[in-house]
């Protein structure tokens, strides 16, 4: 891994990481919307996984868009597909097919959950908390035809356009960018078919959705001085922004008018979009120097993703036997389940190559 390239990978992993903390607070969140949930609640937890909910997942697909034109470039279409289909679908059926199958036992056995096998794999229950590899792979096969068909010079052209004032085309863009999710709800209201469901494993809105983020990555890459300009913006600038666009989103979340469930929505958008805008200047600020803890966490950030999950459940049905404080659960589970799991990268996935091909597709 390049050097200058190292903060971005170790956003990626640690964003992934990051699963560990927002299942764990689900299960004593308020809302009580994930797999299981304790009856008691913290409105802590409530608020980590709120405010997770707002940038892990945007920034995550930003990154991955940056990542697939850098490899495209490098490898090209087919050698690419190669790669990355082998690193994501592998891991994907592995974990679905066993990890994923024992959760779903687990939460058939204690009564959480009660679907059948017919519909635990129709009804896409087997992916669980891996959707996002199943978009990864549509975006991975739509941007290899793009760069297969674009002019070898295409990319190349597009990285040598000068950009005069990097830093205003960048905020002008990330003031923009929040339209695009109203025009895709407004295609919607109008009839468009997009909420069509895929065997439960892909959704026509969230696909759109998310696709604006790995776009964005993508035309990064292709302007080096914008992204440069990204990782440069003031830290105290994003974050009163993102202030204030949080606070006039709240006040006029229950407004019913038209323009201002717009403006309500613009505002949602915007304060996703400036906190991606922050999540690169503080991993650049904190990360850019290469370490050896950072460089674990990153290599062991998939294996800990994919096997969170499963232990995040049974520690939580243990939990449910004791009437253990919310917060104090809280705690208490995230650090177990991420011990456990970055053991069991170091000791079982790390140790093994049969391991590290079916979780890790290396």
């Amino acid at each position: 891994m390049n050097n200058r390239l190292f903060y971005l990978d170790a956003m990626r992993g640690i964003l992934m990481m990051l699963g560990v903390v927002l299942h764990s607070a689900q299960l004593f969140s308020p809302e009580r919307s994930w797999l299981l949930y304790h009856t008691e609640s913290s409105p802590f937890a409530g608020a980590v996984a709120s405010v997770l909910h707002v940038f892990r997942m945007p920034a995550f697909f930003v990154v991955s868009g940056y990542f697939c034109i850098l490899t495209l470039k490098k490898y090209g279409g087919r050698n690419f597909l190669r790669i990355r289909l082998r690193r994501i679908a592998v891991p994907l059926i592995c974990t679905g097919l066993t990890l994923n199958v024992i959760q779903a036992m687990l939460l058939d056995w204690s009564g959480w959950k009660d679907s059948g096998w017919f519909n635990f794999f129709v009804e896409g229950d087997w992916v669980s908390h891996l959707w996002f590899l199943n978009y990864l792979i549509v975006y991975f096969l739509v941007a290899s035809l793009v760069f297969f068909f674009s002019k070898k010079s295409f990319v190349k052209k597009m990285s040598a356009f000068q950009v005069n004032h990097p830093e205003r085309m960048l905020f002008f863009t990330l003031f923009l960018m929040p339209l695009y999710t109203i025009g895709l709800r407004a295609a919607g209201l109008a009839g468009l078919p997009l909420y069509w469901d895929l065997a439960g494993i892909i959704q026509g809105y969230d696909i759109l959705f998310y696709l604006q983020f790995f776009a964005f990555g993508y035309w990064l890459q292709t302007r080096p001085r914008v992204m440069f300009a990204l990782t440069q913006l003031k830290i105290l600038l994003l974050m009163a922004i993102i202030a204030l666009g949080a606070a006039l989103d709240f006040f006029w979340t229950n407004e019913s008018t038209f323009i201002l469930k717009i403006l309500d929505e613009y505002l949602h958008m915007l304060v996703v979009w400036f906190s991606v805008a922050l999540c690169f200047g503080l991993f650049y600020r904190l990360t850019n120097d290469p370490s050896p803890i950072f460089r674990f966490l990153s290599d062991a950030s998939y294996s800990v993703y994919l096997v969170h999950h499963l232990l995040v459940v049974v520690l939580g049905l243990v939990l449910l036997k004791f009437q253990v404080p919310p917060l104090i659960g809280f705690l208490f589970t995230l650090a177990i389940v991420m011990m456990l799991a970055l053991a069991v990268h170091k000791f079982a996935i790390a140790k093994s190559r049969v391991l590290t091909f079916m979780f890790n597709g290396k």
